[in-house]
């Protein structure tokens, strides 16, 4: 799967793979690579929308300057503030080493799940849905 990085729907098409693939990890017990691909999916979710903004592409895993930005293209993404914080801080600690407080419960992870689908219907609501 290959994209122009300034093709909003090659970023969400990207964005729907991890999104399947944190619910495939959530329903196998893999809760450390669910919290991760759910991090993913949500970061590219909110570059896609950006892009589509015309945004400027900042490589950055951090979903809380992600929403922000898009906040300054008019996206009311306050609701989202939390769980952009907790994602951004899992991806961290999966990713690096150091002292960092223990992982997602499955409980969290669900929540997640939740917030993260309904990013994407609220940045992308007449997006066709993906051909299997």
């Amino acid at each position: 799967m290959r994209g122009k990085i300034d093709d909003p729907q090659a970023w969400l098409n990207f964005a729907r793979r991890d999104l399947a693939r944190a619910r495939q990890e959530i329903s196998s017990e893999d809760l450390a690579y669910a919290v991760f691909f759910l991090q993913q999916a949500a970061e590219k979710c909110l570059k896609g929308k950006l892009v589509a903004f015309g945004w400027d592409l900042v490589k950055t895993h951090d979903l809380i300057a992600l929403s922000e930005a898009a906040r300054n293209y008019g996206a009311d993404l306050a609701w989202f503030a939390a769980t952009a914080e907790s994602l951004t801080y899992e991806y961290f600690a999966e990713r690096y080493p150091g002292d960092f407080d223990p992982p997602a419960t499955e409980e969290e992870a669900r929540d997640f799940l939740a917030d993260v689908e309904k990013l994407f219907e609220q940045l992308f609501p007449n997006a066709p849905s993906p051909s299997n």
